[in-house]
C-alpha cells in the first residue's frame, strides 16, 4: 500500500523524530511504501526556527541570541538534519492538493500530540477535514495531550472524527469524548517507538558520533524546573558521577554538568543506552528508559497520562525502586513487561489490520 504519515516528523525534538522513524519502518518491513506530509503548523515552526530574526525585537537582543544560542543550537540543527538526510525517506507537501496527488491508499495521523492545539494552535489540519473521503483514514497513537480536553478540541472532534476508518490514541484521555462527540470507537495502543525492540534501537544507536567513556548521569529535560534540577544536583553528588546534559534544540541547560550540542536522535539513543542513570521528564525519555532496562528518575508528575498509561502497561515490584535523596529511581531492567509486550502485540495487529 502507498501509505502517508502526518506527523511531527521534522522539527528538532528526539521523540518526534524517532517514533515517526519507527513508524516508518514497521511500514516498510511489510511490503507498503511511505512517506511522510509535511504538514507543520506557523506555531510549531516557530518553535523550532534558529533564526535570530524570528520574532520582532531589540538589536540587543538579536546579538545575545547571535553570541550565547547560534553557536549551541546549529550543530543540533545540524545533527539532526544529517540523521533526516540518511534515514527518514521521502517528505511530499501537506496540503490537501499535495496529498491527493500522491494517490494514497491510507493516511496515518499520528503519533505524538498532533491533536494538542498548546503545541499546534487552533487549527484542524491535523483531523485531515478536507482529505478525499475514497482514501482511508486512521490515527495511531495520536495524543491529545493533556487529561482535560478544551473546547476546540472538543469541537474537532465532533466536526472530523466521523469520517475516520480507524482511531487509536497513545493514552485513554480522549476515547470517551470521541465516543460521545463522533459516535466512533477508539482503542489505546503503544507510541511506534515500542514497535521496534532494544536490538533495532541499538543498531541505530551504533552510528552514534558522540561516545562517552565510563559511568555516567544523563539529563534530558525538556521543562527543567527549579525542583527538577535541585533533584539532580542531589543525585549526582550522591553518586558521584559525572553528568551529561542533552536537549533537543541545543537550549542550554540550569544546570552544571557537561552539556552536549552535536546531538541528533543516534547520539540520544546511545546516550540513554550506555548511561548509568537517566533523569528525565519527557515521554520519551522515559520509553527509551525503558526499552534499554535503564535506571531511571522522572521528574514529571507520575499522574501525567502520558507517563502514568505507559507505566501502567509493566510491573515494577519493590524491588525495582530504590530512594536516593528524596527521589524515586525505579531499575527498569528489573521490571516484569509481559503486560507491555502484550500491548505491543495488539498495537502491531491494529496497524496491520488497518493495512488490508
Amino acid at each position: 500500500m502507498k501509505c502517508v504519515i502526518v506527523t511531527f516528523h521534522n522539527v528538532y525534538n528526539f521523540g518526534a523524530v524517532l517514533q515517526a522513524y519507527s513508524l516508518k519502518s514497521y511500514l516498510e518491513n511489510r511490503g507498503n511504501t511511505v512517506v511522510f506530509a509535511d504538514l507543520r503548523t506557523q506555531k510549531i515552526k516557530e518553535g523550532y526556527r534558529l533564526n535570530p530574526f524570528r520574532r520582532p525585537v531589540g538589536l540587543r537582543t538579536i546579538c545575545r541570541r547571535m553570541i550565547r544560542e547560534l553557536p549551541f543550537q546549529l550543530p543540533q540543527a545540524l545533527a539532526f538534519e544529517g540523521f533526516a538526510r540518511r534515514h527518514m525517506g521521502k517528505t511530499i507537501g501537506g496540503d490537501k492538493k499535495s496529498i491527493e496527488k500522491y494517490r494514497p491508499d491510507i493516511v496515518i495521523v499520528g503519533s505524538d500530540q498532533v491533536w494538542n492545539n498548546v503545541l499546534t494552535g487552533n487549527t484542524d489540519v491535523y483531523y485531515l477535514p478536507r482529505l478525499d473521503k475514497r482514501v482511508k483514514k486512521i490515527s495511531y497513537a495520536a495524543s491529545f495531550g493533556k487529561k482535560g480536553l478544551t473546547a476546540y478540541q472538543k469541537k474537532c472532534i465532533k466536526e472530523n472524527m466521523g469520517s475516520f476508518d480507524l482511531i487509536s490514541l497513545r493514552e485513554d484521555n480522549g476515547i470517551r469524548e470521541i465516543g460521545q462527540l463522533a459516535s466512533k470507537e477508539a482503542r489505546v495502543v503503544l507510541d511506534p517507538v515500542f514497535l521496534g525492540d532494544k536490538k533495532f534501537w541499538s543498531e541505530l544507536s551504533d552510528s552514534s558520533a558522540v561516545r562517552p567513556e565510563g559511568d555516567y548521569i544523563l539529563i534530558y529535560s525538556l521543562a527543567f524546573d527549579t525542583g527538577a534540577v535541585k533533584t539532580a544536583k542531589r543525585i549526582a553528588a550522591k553518586l558521584k558521577l559525572p553528568v551529561m546534559i542533552i536537549h533537543p534544540t541545543g537550549a542550554r541547560q540550569p544546570f552544571r554538568g557537561k552539556q552536549l550540542y552535536n546531538v541528533g536522535p543516534c547520539e540520544f539513543l546511545y546516550l540513554i543506552r550506555n548511561a548509568a542513570l537517566v533523569i528525565t521528564d519527557s515521554f520519551h525519555g522515559t520509553a527509551f528508559s525503558l526499552i534499554f532496562g535503564k535506571k531511571i528518575c522522572c521528574t514529571r508528575d507520575m499522574n501525567d497520562p502520558r507517563i502514568s498509561s505507559l507505566m501502567s502497561r509493566i510491573d515494577l515490584p519493590e524491588s525495582c525502586m530504590t530512594d536516593i535523596c528524596g527521589a524515586r529511581v525505579f531499575d527498569f531492567s528489573r521490571s516484569e513487561t509481559g503486560g507491555l509486550t502484550q500491548i505491543i502485540r495488539e498495537s502491531e495487529s491494529f496497524l496491520d489490520s488497518a493495512l488490508k
